[in-house]
């Protein structure tokens, strides 16, 4: 889930991140309570985290608000928050807008949660026809990387059609930069597609799901290749206008 904040929203209550923390334990999630995380944050076009202005505070049952306070909220686009607690570290990711830009006052009440086109489990989900720049950023965490060193790495993301994937072919059919950002043990990745960088894309049957494949390879400074995410994607045509007679 991507949580949306307001642009320097004045209003402490619309500021606030409920954070649930839990360890899985056999079938069971076991809620983490007790804990002081600090939270640090990287803003969008930053290299690196620094503590929030705001606070973090325990509710109860493994639940933690983060308190943002309005400079947290000053950079529109995707941001990236840590919550370290001893040698538990967690990662959250939120979207700053300016409303005033926003059509229709779509965000005219309390935060609101939209899914975002990368799930958890990596598959993706996009609509052919659509932006995925800036706020809509396409943007991949990967925690406790262990591998070649990526700080100076460069990254593609690359789509092949099913079938042709199914049948071994090789050569992409779209391929896109991918900007890398280390922090320890977590890597972030991020893309910014633009219809016309996805124009190349034609699903067929376009209801079918997964009906494409994605890998994001990275390139070292030392050019030791790497695969990082590997999974399925489905692409959704956009419905046109209705064209005049």
């Amino acid at each position: 889930m991507l949580h949306v904040f307001r642009k320097s929203d004045a209003t402490a209550a619309r500021r606030q991140l409920p954070v649930e923390w839990a360890a899985a334990v056999e079938d069971w999630r076991v809620a983490l309570a007790g804990l002081s995380p600090a939270a640090t944050l990287r803003k969008p076009g930053a290299s690196s985290y620094s503590a929030i202005a705001g606070s973090v505070t325990e509710v109860g049952d493994g639940i933690y608000r983060v308190d943002l306070a309005a400079a947290d909220l000053n950079t529109e686009g995707v941001s990236a928050l840590k919550l370290t607690a001893g040698n538990l570290v967690r990662h959250e990711r939120f979207c700053v807008v300016d409303v005033a830009s926003i059509v229709n006052g779509a965000l005219a009440g309390q935060p609101v949660t939209v899914v975002s086109p990368v799930a958890e489990d990596s598959e993706l989900t996009l609509h052919l026809g659509d932006d995925y720049d800036g706020t809509r950023a396409l943007v991949w965490t990967i925690e406790n990387y262990a591998g070649y060193d990526l700080t100076a790495a460069t990254a593609v993301l690359r789509f092949l059609e099913r079938g042709e994937y199914e049948a071994g072919d090789a050569d992409a059919v779209v391929e896109i930069a991918v900007a890398v950002a280390v922090d320890g043990t977590t890597v972030m990745l991020t893309a910014e597609p633009t219809a016309e960088d996805l124009a190349a894309l034609d699903p067929i049957p376009s209801g079918q799901n997964r009906n494409y494949r994605y890998q994001i390879i990275a390139t070292t400074s030392g050019a030791k290749a790497v695969t990082l995410v590997d999974a399925w994607a489905t692409m959704r045509r956009t419905i046109e206008d209705v064209e005049a007679d």
